[in-house]
């Protein structure tokens, strides 16, 4: 993510001062990405109120688990030592750590502070539990997706186990259809 953002504006000459989003490339909105990411962006990052703190994080499906929960999953593997001592391990953290899907981010100019701190302490782990754990114990604001934005028909976040291509277009085909807008995902075709 920092690479991409370093790499945008040395080509661009543009500073992300007020953040940015990053969208996988396999996710489509059946509605105008604008009025989408607008919705967020004016409600949570031009408002400020935030940025002295931890920043603002706005993801879906973000949730809390145990730290139980975590220790079992496949994330144990890709996070560091560092990581799990001081977010997973750590008995002031009431044994919480957060996950998130991560078809479509935003992270706040100064939640990036605060995340490339964090790595640079050697804190590293898979993007979907490391990035909200980070947030929530760093005094950053996390704002969900909502809902009504989201395919809850099983055709967002992990559908290709649920759905086979051709579904996933007909999905695709009856939102556009009938006027409504939703993140589906993946669309890998």
């Amino acid at each position: 993510m920092r690479i991409a953002i370093d790499q945008y504006q040395n080509r661009t000459g543009m500073e992300a001062n007020m953040g940015a989003w990053m969208i996988v490339d396999d996710v489509i909105f059946t509605g105008d990405w604008k009025d989408l990411l607008d919705n967020y962006t004016l409600s949570a990052v031009h408002s400020q109120d935030n940025e002295g703190g931890g920043g603002t994080l706005i993801s879906s499906e973000d949730r809390a688990y145990t730290t139980d929960d975590i220790r079992v999953s496949w994330w144990t593997r890709f996070s560091s030592p560092q990581f799990k001592q001081t977010y997973v391990d750590s008995a002031n953290r009431n044994n919480v750590v957060w996950k998130q899907t991560e078809q479509v981010v935003f992270y706040s100019n100064r939640f990036l502070e605060v995340l490339n701190d964090n790595m640079r302490r050697g804190m590293h782990a898979q993007s979907e539990v490391g990035t909200p754990t980070i947030c929530e114990w760093n005094d950053c604001r996390r704002i969900n997706i909502e809902r009504k934005f989201i395919d809850n028909d099983q055709f967002y976040s992990n559908s290709n186990d649920e759905h086979t291509i051709p579904e996933i277009k007909a999905r695709l085909e009856y939102l556009k259809d009938n006027g409504l807008t939703k993140l589906v995902h993946p669309c890998k075709w």
